[in-house]
């Protein structure tokens, strides 16, 4: 019996509007093919691996963005695999409904779409059955796992949905109990919906193994650095879980305090220090701290979007999230008004403590570059 080999991903989310960039269209445009690209990816590495079983664990597409263009690429690329079988667990962004893709367009015959009912595969070569289920729509809060399918030889579930350790948890994306996983006899179960690759033993007697693979292209800012998909090998001492780099492109964040930082020059070149990245990426550059008066942020964050085009391989945004730098003392002596508004604000969060002595904090010093902004322009 040949050993079972296959490549486990989930959450492309192909088609799905691109909210979390505030871009360009011409961005846009290069995001949706970069997309596209990783999903190539993923089957040039079936192809090139040999693997015979591709699962995709929920949220392939976004329901009600497949277009024609993005439906013919998908299925030119599924097409290119002509010895291998794909399982695709439709997820709570692609529900298995009447109105989707996966019911009104017709499929290739080597690609296995499980409805919102339990359904099973068994292919005898690799002596494996396969156990999947779809959602039926954009949340299902009642869980529930496969009784009804005859034991034949080793098997793979496959879902979408949230783990839940604790019994009394409610989850609206099918809550798979881990109290009832534990009394089942799946040696793998492959899961979709968290976006950072997880992976679980449970302590039953075939130990059987539960992993999150990940999301294998950033879907938004949270989802930094590499992306991957998991190829999973049957060995003699259990699993052999092997993480392939995927993405396209990177996400990065980066945080550049601007404490002692006088000229615009002097920001960029402490952020290309801190930025080595040589790959495609996008980059969410953090303006943080203190910042001096004398450096004018709103002449600062255009001259950088001017300037940091020219440097490496990467679309940056700018999140300016400093605050002003000020000599309380020396102001106080400069105006009567602004020695009151500095009083007052000292006054109150004397009376405050947390969160809201933080707001009277921020009050205070953007107060104080108005006022300081008002007698330069004056």
């Amino acid at each position: 019996m040949k050993p079972l080999r296959f490549i486990h991903t989930a959450d492309l989310h192909l088609g799905k509007p691109l909210h979390h960039l505030s871009a360009t269209e011409s961005v846009y445009r290069r995001r949706e093919k970069e997309y596209r690209q990783t999903f190539k990816r993923i089957i040039d590495q079936t192809i090139d691996q040999q693997v015979p079983f591709l699962l995709i664990a929920g949220d392939f597409v976004e329901h009600g963005y497949v277009d024609r263009s993005l439906w013919e690429f998908i299925q030119e690329q599924l097409c290119r695999l002509t010895d291998s079988t794909v399982f695709i667990t439709p997820g709570n962004h692609d529900p298995y409904r009447a109105d989707s893709i996966y019911v009104q367009e017709k499929w290739p015959d080597h690609v296995h779409i499980f409805t919102d009912e339990w359904g099973e595969f068994y292919d005898p070569e690799y002596d494996v059955q396969f156990i999947g289920k779809g959602f039926s729509d954009f949340y299902e809060q009642i869980g529930s796992l496969p009784h009804s399918f005859p034991n034949r030889g080793k098997q793979i579930l496959i879902a979408h949905g949230e783990l839940i350790f604790d019994d009394q948890k409610q989850s609206q994306y099918f809550p798979l109990l881990i109290s009832k996983l534990e009394q089942l006899n799946f040696q793998y179960i492959a899961l979709g919906h968290i976006h950072k690759p997880q992976t679980y033993q449970l302590k039953n007697d075939i130990e059987t193994l539960i992993r999150y693979p990940g999301s294998p292209e950033a879907l938004n800012w949270k989802e930094t650095g590499i992306r991957t998909i998991s190829i999973v090998q049957e060995s003699s001492n259990g699993w052999i879980i092997e993480e392939i780099p995927i993405q396209t492109a990177i996400y990065m964040q980066i945080q550049l305090p601007m404490h002692g930082l006088l000229t615009k020059e002097q920001v960029l070149k402490r952020f290309l220090a801190l930025h080595d990245n040589h790959s495609p990426s996008y980059t969410m550059l953090e303006l943080t701290g203190m910042v001096s008066p004398e450096l004018e942020m709103n002449q600062l964050i255009p001259w950088l979007y001017e300037e940091l085009p020219n440097h490496k391989q990467s679309t940056f945004f700018i999140e300016n999230q400093t605050l002003p730098h000020f000599d309380l003392d020396e102001l106080k002596k400069k105006s009567q008004i602004i020695a009151t508004y500095i009083e007052l604000l000292e006054q109150k969060k004397q009376k405050v403590t947390g969160e809201d002595c933080e707001i009277l904090e921020l009050a205070l010093l953007k107060g104080l570059e108005a006022f300081v902004r008002k007698e330069r322009i004056g």
